[in-house]
């Protein structure tokens, strides 16, 4: 049986990683910060994936040597499958990418506004390279899909998820806005939409403690994901792990 996943997002701009509470931003760190006040060279035996999300506004020019330059850095005797987005809008900045080192590139607006370049991506790099993003957030009590950061409403969530999954990308990511920062658990509610998706899911967006990865994961979702600095790093993500574990959660054991 395939093993459940846990994935760490985090959210970079111009040299700084960000937290993020309903999609506001709030600098918290340089790249020297991260690697020395929490360790980050040992996150790679307590996650199975990371995600690296470029949050600069001032698109197109967002892929910068600098940014490669500090993930690299990041991710110095760190052993660990990368995807990395945010604002990748050309069959260049694929190809930089993967030729960093990247297993995955993550897609979002891309889907309705350059749909020629996914399909690049998936044709040069296989399908299961794909990761396909859905922001969401509630509006008077329907579920609607968001774009640029959460500014631009774009259609209802189930629609859009057929459409989704009817492209069939390597794999989906339903990350909800209300929820995103505020460590207050889950959207449960997105749960019934998932029943009959047969491909890989992960949930975004609201996870606080290790009960809350716990909530989604016994259910038919692939991976969990969690970006808040504070609360999963340091021995976060070694304290939900054992938690799952203990649960009799399908996750990968400690080495």
């Amino acid at each position: 049986m395939v093993k459940k996943r846990l994935i760490f997002i985090l959210f970079y701009h111009n040299g700084w990683f960000y937290l993020s509470r309903n999609f506001v931003l709030q600098k918290v760190g340089n790249i020297d910060w991260l690697i020395n006040k929490f360790n980050f060279s040992n996150i790679g035996d307590v996650i199975d994936e990371l995600v690296v999300l470029n949050v600069n506004r001032d698109r197109p020019s967002v892929l910068t040597n600098e940014f490669f330059t500090d993930i690299e850095q990041l991710l110095n005797n760190v052993f660990v499958p990368l995807t990395i987005g945010g604002g990748i809008n050309s069959n260049d900045s694929i190809d930089k990418c993967f030729n960093f080192g990247a297993d995955k590139v993550l897609f979002s607006s891309a889907f309705l506004n350059n749909i020629s370049i996914i399909n690049y991506c998936r044709s040069k790099y296989g399908n299961q390279s794909v990761l396909l993003n859905i922001d969401y957030k509630l509006i008077n009590n329907e579920k609607i899909v968001f774009h640029n950061n959460g500014t631009k409403q774009v259609e209802m969530l189930h629609s859009y998820l057929n459409k989704v999954v009817n492209f069939s990308p390597g794999e989906i990511m339903l990350n909800s806005i209300d929820k995103d920062g505020t460590g207050f658990g889950y959207d449960l509610g997105i749960l019934k939409l998932l029943n009959n998706i047969k491909i890989p899911t992960i949930i975004s967006g609201g996870s606080g403690k290790p009960e809350h990865f716990e909530e989604i994961l016994k259910f038919n979702i692939s991976a969990a994901a969690a970006s808040d600095l504070f609360n999963f790093l340091g021995t976060g993500f070694k304290d939900v792990r054992k938690f799952l574990l203990q649960k009799n959660i399908n996750v990968r054991s400690f080495d």
